[in-house]
């Protein structure tokens, strides 16, 4: 998210980088929606509670408290590359670095921690990419990033209000807003 705030207040080329940080922030969505329906349709355990793997679970971590969760696809991947592909066509060169920090820093901990298998971290990138692309193609780019400028030139302190928030839970993966939710419904978590 560090990478969206620096582009984003760059000097230079602003409006067209701005327009690709929008878009991909939809795309996000839609990236999520589809592991979203992939997760709850193709159920595959974590490679931590299949016990024919014997898989080594490391110090700190609980096998018991990944029970439940479906491995496929990675939504990390998914969200944070499709992010990346927004700061891809910001900026050609902060995309690359963003790119290789996502492989380096939660795509292969997560396989070797055993969180996900080697085709729930080639799937999400996949996915997240694609979604990125799609909404970066000129005419749809500007169909979803139309209305956050309306909103920035007329209010901008409520935008960057909401802005603020949105980063905060696009970098939990909207953890606190489904626990929210939950706690509301009364219902425990779906994984």
């Amino acid at each position: 998210m560090r990478s969206y705030g620096w582009l984003w207040f760059q000097d230079g080329d602003n409006r067209r980088k701005r327009k690709c940080l929008v878009a991909d922030v939809a795309a996000g969505f839609v990236g999520l929606a589809v592991a979203r329906v992939l997760a709850l349709t193709v159920v595959r355990p974590q490679s931590l509670n299949v016990p024919e793997l014997m898989t080594r679970i490391p110090y700190g971590i609980e096998a018991a408290s990944w029970e439940g969760w479906n491995s496929f696809p990675s939504d990390h991947a998914v969200l944070f590359f499709g992010l990346a592909t927004g700061i891809f066509f910001a900026s050609r060169r902060v995309g690359v670095f963003t790119f290789i920090y996502l492989t380096a820093f939660i795509c292969l901990p997560r396989l070797y921690l055993g969180i996900h298998y080697p085709t729930d971290i080639l799937s999400g990138p996949l996915i997240g990419i694609s979604a990125g692309w799609l909404a970066n193609r000129p005419a749809i780019a500007e169909f979803l990033s139309d209305w956050a400028f309306r909103w920035l030139d007329a209010r901008p302190g409520q935008f960057y209000s909401f802005a603020f928030l949105l980063s905060y839970l696009l970098s939990k993966l909207f953890d606190p807003a489904i626990r929210i939710a939950h706690f509301v419904l009364g219902k425990h978590p779906v994984r």
